[in-house]
Parts: C-alpha cells; sequence; structure tokens
C-alpha cells in the first residue's frame, strides 16, 4: 500500500508540471528579437535562390500553427482527465465510503471476530500454527467476500493508474511534438524576416526558376526578342548595379584636377572607407552610388598626390572594378539557369539567322551597356556569335588593361616678364608639360606618374644663367621667322612691349593666388556691415528731427498761451 502511494505521488507531481497553453493565432515561445546586423552575402543567395516562394511558406506556416494549437488542445483535455483520475483513485484509497481503507478495516474487524470466535470454539485453536490458522480464517464466506470487494477496489485503481500512464505517455508526446513545432515555426519565422530582409538589399534579385522548356522569349525578330529579354532582365538585374557603369568609373578616376580642386570637391563630401567589412557589405547590402564612387576617386587621386604612389592609384581603381563585378556575380548565382539560358537562346539566335551587321552589333553593345553585363561575345574573324556563359560582366577586362590620365597637383610657376615675351610656342609646351598620360611617366621610377616634364624650361640650368638663356632664346626667335630687314624697335615700342609683358605678368600673377572665395565673402560681408550702418544713421538722423520738430512745436505752443 505505500508503495503504491509512493507511486502515486511521484506521478501526481510529475502531471502538475506547467502546461504551455497558446491562444489561437499566438505561439507559444517568445517573439524572435529583430536582427539589426546584415545577412551574410552566402545566406542571402542560398535564402533568395533556394527557400519557396512566400506564399508557400506562410501556407506551411499555417499548417503547423493549427497543429500546434490542436495539440494544445489535446494536452488540456488530458491534464484534465489526468486531474480527474487522480481524484478517483484519492477517492477510492481513503474516501470515507466504499474506500480501500474503509474495507480493509472492515476486514481485519472480521478477521479479529473469527479469530475471538474459534479460540472459544476450538480448544486447540490457539496451538495450530498461523498457516492453519489462516486456512481456517480464510476460508470463512464473510471473509471471502470482504476480500473479493477489496480486490475489486484495487482492480479499479489499477485501471485508473493504467489509463493515467498512458495519458502521461501521450502527453509528454504531444508535448515534444509541440517544442518541435515551435522550432519549426522559430525557424521559419527567421528565415522570413532573413528573406525579407535580404530582398531589401540594392543588390538582390527575385529568384524565377526558369528552364530552357519554360523560357518565353520573342524570337520572331531581334527586336522582340531585346524587348523579351528586358522583361526578364528588369526583375533579376537590380537597378542599383545597372544604372551605374564602368565607363563611368573609368571616367572618374581619368579625371584631371588639381589639388586645390580635390580639396574643395572633398571639403563638401563625406568621407567613404572601403575596407574588407564595407567591401564585402557594397557587394549586396550597400548600394555603392555614382556619388561615393566620385569621392573614392577624389580621396584615391588626393593620395595618390600626397605619397606618389602609382600603384596604389591603380589599385584602388581596379578594387572598385572587382566590387562592380563581384555585384554582377552576387546577383547572378541567384538566377543562374535564367542567365545562361537566355545567352545561350540570344547566341544561337543570332547565329542562327546570320545577324552580323554593325546595326546588329551596335544593338547588342546598347543592351550590354544598358544592364552591364555582355550576354554574347562576336568575334570578328569567325564571325559568329558565342554566349558569354559564367558569371562575368565581360567587362572587367576591358577596363582594367584601360590606362589612366590624370593631372600633376603640381602648382604654376610665377611668371617672368622676360619669359612672357619668348616665343607662343614655348609658353604652349610648357603647358603642356603639365598633363602627361600615366604610362610615359612610368620610365623614370624615381618620380611619379603625373610628374610634368621640365627639360624643355632649361630646368638644370642655373639661375644666374637665365638671362644669357633668355637672350639665346630672344635672338633666336628672327632666325625661326625667317624674316629679314626687321628694324630696330624705337623707344615708343619697347615701352609699348614693356606695358604688355607688365600687363600679362600681372595678369599671370593674379593666376597663381586663385580665390577660394573667402575675399569675397569678407567683401559682401563688409558691404552689409557698411549698408547696416548706413541705416542705422538715417533712422537716427529721422529720430533726431523728429524730436527737434516735436519740440519746437511744443515751445511755440507755450509762447502762444502766455501772449
Amino acid at each position: 500500500m505505500k508503495n503504491l502511494m509512493i507511486i502515486l505521488s511521484v506521478i501526481f507531481q510529475i502531471i502538475e508540471t506547467p502546461v504551455i497553453n497558446a491562444q489561437k493565432g499566438e505561439l507559444a515561445y517568445t517573439n524572435i528579437p529583430s536582427d539589426q546586423n546584415f545577412v551574410s552575402l552566402e545566406a542571402c543567395q542560398i535564402l533568395l535562390r533556394e527557400t519557396p516562394m512566400e506564399d508557400s511558406i506562410n501556407e506551411s506556416n499555417s499548417d503547423l500553427q493549427r497543429q500546434f494549437e490542436a495539440n494544445q488542445v489535446r494536452m488540456t483535455a488530458i491534464n484534465e482527465r489526468y486531474q480527474i483520475l487522480t481524484k478517483e483513485i484519492l477517492a477510492i484509497q481513503e474516501g470515507p465510503s466504499n474506500s480501500l481503507s474503509e474495507a480493509n478495516l472492515a476486514l481485519e474487524e472480521v478477521i479479529e471476530s473469527l479469530y475471538q470466535s474459534f479460540s472459544i470454539q476450538q480448544e486447540d485453536f490457539i496451538s495450530l500454527s498461523a498457516e492453519q490458522q489462516l486456512a481456517l480464517i480464510s476460508q470463512d464466506q464473510t471473509v471471502i467476500e470482504w476480500q473479493a470487494y477489496i480486490e475489486e477496489l484495487n482492480q479499479i485503481i489499477d485501471q485508473y493508474v493504467r489509463e493515467q500512464a498512458d495519458l502521461e505517455a501521450e502527453y509528454q508526446q504531444l508535448l515534444y511534438d509541440n517544442e518541435t513545432l515551435s522550432e519549426q515555426l522559430q525557424t521559419s519565422k527567421e528565415t522570413i524576416a532573413q528573406r525579407n530582409q535580404c530582398q531589401l538589399y540594392p543588390y538582390s534579385a527575385s529568384a524565377f526558376p526558369i528552364d530552357h522548356d519554360n523560357l518565353q522569349l520573342n524570337t520572331s525578330d531581334l527586336p522582340s526578342l531585346i524587348v523579351s529579354i528586358d522583361d526578364y532582365f528588369k526583375n533579376i538585374v537590380p537597378k542599383a548595379y545597372s544604372k551605374v557603369t564602368f565607363q563611368q568609373i573609368f571616367d572618374l578616376f581619368s579625371q584631371e584636377l588639381t589639388l586645390e580642386e580635390l580639396n574643395r570637391k572633398l571639403a563638401e563630401k563625406h568621407v567613404v572607407h572601403l575596407d574588407d567589412s564595407n567591401f564585402e557589405l557594397y557587394q549586396y547590402a550597400k548600394e555603392l552610388s555614382l556619388f561615393d564612387i566620385e569621392t573614392l576617386a577624389s580621396q584615391s587621386l588626393r593620395d595618390y598626390y600626397a605619397s606618389n604612389n602609382q600603384e596604389l592609384y591603380h589599385a584602388a581603381f581596379t578594387n572598385l572594378l572587382n566590387l562592380k563585378e563581384s555585384q554582377m556575380q552576387y546577383f547572378y548565382i541567384i538566377n543562374t539557369e535564367l542567365f545562361e539560358n537566355i545567352k545561350l537562346l540570344l547566341a544561337d539566335f543570332l547565329n542562327s539567322n546570320g545577324l552580323i551587321s554593325e546595326e546588329i552589333i551596335e544593338q547588342i553593345k546598347t543592351l550590354h551597356d544598358r544592364y552591364q553585363m555582355k550576354l554574347v561575345l562576336y568575334n570578328e574573324n569567325t564571325q559568329t556569335w558565342s554566349a558569354n556563359l559564367g558569371a562575368h560582366s565581360g567587362y572587367l577586362d576591358e577596363y582594367s588593361a584601360k590606362t589612366l590620365i590624370q593631372t600633376h597637383p603640381q602648382a604654376e610657376p610665377q611668371p617672368d616678364p622676360l619669359n612672357d615675351s619668348s616665343d607662343h610656342n614655348d609658353s604652349s609646351d610648357q603647358k603642356d608639360n603639365f598633363t602627361t598620360p600615366l604610362k610615359k611617366e612610368t620610365k623614370d621610377p624615381g618620380k611619379g606618374l603625373l610628374t610634368p616634364n621640365n627639360k624643355k624650361l632649361g630646368a638644370g640650368k642655373d639661375q644666374k644663367d637665365n638671362l644669357a638663356y633668355l637672350k639665346d632664346k630672344l635672338a633666336s626667335k628672327p632666325n625661326a621667322k625667317k624674316v629679314n630687314n626687321i628694324a630696330k624697335p624705337t623707344d615708343q615700342e619697347k615701352n609699348k612691349v614693356e606695358d604688355k609683358v607688365n600687363k600679362e605678368g600681372s595678369l599671370a600673377k593674379s593666376k597663381l593666388l586663385p580665390t577660394t572665395g573667402e575675399q569675397k565673402f569678407y567683401l559682401y560681408l563688409a558691404w552689409i556691415m557698411l549698408m547696416i550702418g548706413l541705416i542705422a544713421l538715417i533712422i537716427n538722423r529721422c529720430l533726431k528731427q523728429h524730436r527737434k520738430k516735436q519740440y519746437i512745436q511744443k515751445n511755440f505752443s507755450r509762447q502762444e498761451e502766455r501772449y
């Protein structure tokens, strides 16, 4: 009996475990906190490419939610039934009436009564062994009836205990199932949240599981085919990628800007950092606009002016080209089959119809430039088209091989009046020397790519020999012009020449210190303060005249009153 009670108490404690109750439309687990971090590039590719559409995910989640709620209802019913069985068992065991304890007491009283009766009726009963006494008493009909009644009660208790065990096993299974469902719902919820987050990234695209058989392209003519390709590419080529071209990147890195112009431009822009972490984010999650590229190009050019390092400047340019190529590779993998099938079909269409004219080539080039992706390549030797298979834009090698041209930041030299009177061709040569192709300057490792060639200026001469050099240059001019019998200039003409030289020298000197806008600002500020002072002075004079007039009128009225 004690063992039975211990077992029942243990089972009762197990059943008293808190039950997870979920209302309709709610989950029994806590909500997932929103993740403010970026989803990784590989995870986004998997989620966008392999995750089913959102409608199917929602339908699957609805099925899981309904099963979860049904399990919760069944668990509640099991718990209620278990509690009822526990009460029934306790009532049968220790109830005030018709209980097992009451029957045991009654049986004990019957046994004691029979023992006394046998002791009186049979003199040798007391001398019998316990087994012999038990055999005599157990044959009594009353004892048999009470034992049968107690056995019946025990059978009822055993039946209830077995039912409780079955309910407990079912409850534990449902609890395990709901934990699994909760994990599935939570994982699905996280998947949807991450997928939605990936879809918001500027270089993401929706997945179109389309193979060659169900690819719908209008192949009646080339314009119709291009329109059909446009319809697909509008959905699978992100706008953030196509609106920035490789040519624009090259143009921005080929700008000829002075150091002063660079500083003025960069002063109005925020600094753009393209370290390893940002490089990966700009491949898919952060948009690299044309404004950012212009800032990076200006920063790289300024760094080049400071370090005079050719490799660093070209590395910055190549880095941006590789970044744009990586952006294409990111969204290309999401719809690899669709891209490959379109490329193959376009190449087959062009070859089968013999479309190799200049007009056709220009139309294909326009399509490529529109999406910054070369779908097919034309071989001039074989006059055939081939599909540009793989995640390659086709522009990277082309622009990586181009030569950049920039302007050296060296300040303009101060003009010399004597130099200004030299030949115009020499001055134009000096000006042109400040713009030098990068490729030509690579011969001198000790100087930067943009170092001007000053050999024509007589840089190797000593400053003391300048006068002799200028005389030599001036003396050679008549021979260069091949003009005979030139009259010696008069004093008046000399004065005109000197005035012209001085005037040009003053103009050149004015070019040496270009205004940055500060003088104009202070000039405007001085004019504004002057105008404010004049207005205040005029108002003060008017007030004084008005007060003087009032004073005169008062005195005049007082004099009239006296008279």
